[in-house]
């Protein structure tokens, strides 16, 4: 009876004891500009034979390394490894007629963005048949990244002190931070320099960190 009595004397002290905390979300954003671009390309290649389809796209293809290594670029910068063969068709009067084989392979390449122009253009004159878009975006800045972290801790805690002061409460230790992601998010592909004929400026990306963070409540 005693320990039963004793008990109950404790768990309103116990209840009164329990920890507080609030969760709040950071957020810092700084405008960078990009600096390099990812560009793609391939060739597609019509023949009567499997094999000489994915010859003629092979010929492009290395004519394209050549020129990579002729200008001296790293072998971490480009890649071509991708190869698709298969028959090609054509309805004409609901009918299907094979037109042949289709052998289509794939180049990749990232370059700096005051290259982007000229390597467009060589891929043109080494015959490759399709173009994409450049993809641009921003060289990892450790000192960016740290300054946007930073702005996103204390975004959080100036909120976190805001939702104390509602609760009549002050902040205690931070008890967890998590960082919910932090990739670039570009505004606009591409921006053309009208002034300037052959010059490409990439729109500006916002950089963005959103943190999660845990604060005790004293």
């Amino acid at each position: 009876m005693r320990k039963i009595l004793c008990c109950l004397l404790l768990l309103p002290g116990l209840a009164w004891a329990q920890p507080r905390w609030i969760e709040v979300d950071g957020v810092g954003v700084a405008n960078v500009t990009p600096d390099s671009a990812m560009l793609s390309a391939q060739v597609t290649a019509l023949a009567e034979s499997p094999k000489q389809a994915q010859a003629d796209a092979d010929k492009v293809i290395n004519r394209v390394l050549d020129a990579f290594e002729e200008a001296a670029l790293p072998v971490s910068r480009y890649g071509a490894g991708s190869l698709t063969l298969g028959p090609r068709y054509e309805y004409r009067e609901q009918k299907r007629v094979m037109l042949g084989y289709e052998a289509r392979r794939g180049i990749s390449l990232e370059v700096p963005v005051t290259e982007v122009g000229l390597w467009l253009g060589r891929f043109t004159e080494l015959g490759l048949t399709e173009i994409s878009t450049p993809n641009y975006f921003a060289s990892d800045d450790r000192a960016q990244r740290d300054a946007v972290f930073q702005a996103a801790l204390e975004d959080g805690l100036d909120k976190a002190e805001a939702l104390a002061e509602k609760l009549d409460a002050s902040l205690g230790e931070v008890l967890e931070i998590t960082e919910q992601g932090g990739a670039p998010m570009p505004r606009n592909m591409m921006m053309a320099d009208a002034a300037e004929s052959g010059r490409y400026q990439p729109a500006q990306q916002a950089q963005q960190v959103r943190l999660r963070i845990k604060v005790a409540l004293d």
